[in-house]
């Protein structure tokens, strides 16, 4: 087994490319991240998404599944986001800012709740009993994790269903848009590459993108090829220590606006005061 300074993730492989020096002082430094409003918010959704299905089927029937369903959706997600209130009012948003993304959160987890239980009705129609097609779509593997020896990256992938003979890698994004983004499709070759490394079975790979639907995303032998290469240059890059071999990318991300009119990166300050301290 090749030996790698440390095993990568797809965000982190992302990171690299986005802004070298932001990495460096993420994952060499180890300087700590802040919480921020999406992230938060995105750890609840996905909370709610694994342990939904942790409902006792014994407890549905063909007549109360459309009710029972998304009263657990909803008591979940308010359960989860009582959990999180401290981080929340710790972030300096007003009440109005949480409520917003409270609500927003609400919307997606309905949206998806209203193709969760479409899928059901149709299933229901060919085996009559509301167990048989919760079982059918069950989750063979929920946040499971993946790593590869030979490529040095490990990652969670949020979903992995199988049907008819087909597997299905499913990430779910609680994003403004659904655009596939390039982050977003080297994430998903990995999730494939890693998916087959360990199970040896070909994946299809899918963004379930909350606000918008399901989104299958192709990966080609070049986007797998494109996603190694990229990662042997991050192990590559990780043999210095040296700051100035981590350049900085000067962008909009640096600065940006966020929720409540401002931000900027975790690291601004040590980044641009840098030059001073060398």
């Amino acid at each position: 087994m090749t030996k790698f300074v440390r095993m990568l993730s797809p965000s982190a492989v992302n990171l690299y490319f986005q802004c070298p020096r932001r990495f460096f002082y993420r994952y060499i430094m180890k300087l700590p991240v802040k919480d921020s409003i999406y992230a938060l918010r995105g750890s609840i959704v996905h909370n709610v998404l694994e342990k939904f299905y942790d409902i006792d089927p014994a407890e549905l029937t063909n007549v109360n599944y459309k009710k029972l369903i998304p009263e657990k959706i909803s008591h979940l997600f308010k359960t989860e986001w009582a959990a999180m209130n401290e981080k929340l009012n710790n972030l300096g948003l007003s009440k109005d800012e949480l409520d917003l993304f409270f609500e927003d959160s609400t919307v997606q987890l309905a949206k998806w709740n209203d193709k969760f239980l479409k899928q059901l009705e149709k299933k229901l129609q060919e085996v009559f009993l509301i167990k048989k097609a919760w079982d059918y779509y069950y989750p063979k593997f929920r946040e499971l994790k993946l790593v590869s020896d030979t490529m040095g990256v490990l990652g969670f992938v949020d979903q992995v269903l199988e049907l008819n003979g087909r597997t299905l890698v499913i990430d779910f994004k609680t994003s403004k848009s659904p655009k596939i983004s390039p982050e977003y499709r080297l994430q998903l070759a990995l999730y494939n590459l890693m998916y087959k490394e360990k199970f040896g079975v070909e994946s299809e790979t899918f963004l379930w993108f909350l606000k918008f639907g399901l989104a299958k995303v192709v990966i080609s032998e070049n986007d797998k090829t494109d996603a190694k290469f990229k990662v042997e240059q991050v192990h590559e890059a990780l043999k210095s220590k040296n700051v100035l071999d981590y350049h900085r990318n000067e962008s909009g991300l640096c600065k940006w606006c966020n929720a409540n009119g401002s931000g900027q990166c975790d690291y601004y300050d040590e980044c641009f005061k840098q030059k001073e301290l060398i």
